[in-house]
C-alpha cells in the first residue's frame, strides 16, 4: 500500500495501490467484473477502481483484443457517468480522476512501443479527449 499518500477519496486510494497487485489478484477481479457487465452500476465501480490499469497497462491475462476493448469501453463508460454525476451535483467527487485523465492520458507525452499512449488504442485516446 502507498500508506505516506493521503487520499481524500477511497477510489483513489484502491486505483493508485491496484496497480501494485499480484497479476493473479487483477486477473481474478477482471473476470469477477466480467460477470457483473449486466449491472447497470458496474461500469462506474470497474472504473473507479481499475481506470489507471486500464487506462495504462496492458491488462492482466487479457490475450484477445476484444475483451480488452470490452474492459476499456466499460471503464469509459464509467469514467463519462461519473463525469456527468460530478457536473449534475456541482460536486469534485471524481476529480483526481480527471485530473489523471487529462495529465496521464489526453496529455501525455510517453508513448509506447506501438505507438499509443499507455495501453489504449487510438480511438480510445480520442474517446478520452472527448469526455
Amino acid at each position: 500500500m502507498n500508506l505516506g499518500k493521503q487520499y481524500s477519496r477511497f477510489y483513489e486510494a484502491i486505483a493508485a495501490n491496484m496497480v501494485n497487485e499480484s497479476a493473479d489478484i487483477k486477473k481474478s477481479l477482471f473476470a469477477e467484473f466480467g460477470q457483473l457487465w449486466v449491472h447497470p452500476k458496474v461500469s462506474l465501480v470497474f472504473a473507479a477502481i481499475f481506470y489507471r490499469e486500464v487506462l495504462l497497462y496492458h491488462d492482466p491475462g487479457v490475450d484477445d483484443s476484444q475483451r480488452r476493448s470490452k474492459h476499456v469501453s466499460v471503464c469509459l463508460t464509467g469514467i463519462r457517468h461519473l463525469l456527468w454525476s460530478d457536473l449534475h451535483s456541482s460536486s469534485r467527487r471524481f476529480r483526481g480522476m480527471y485530473i489523471f485523465l487529462r495529465d496521464e492520458v489526453v496529455f501525455s507525452t510517453s508513448i509506447s512501443v506501438d505507438g499509443h499512449v499507455g495501453a489504449i488504442s487510438d480511438r480510445f485516446q480520442v474517446e478520452c479527449a472527448r469526455l
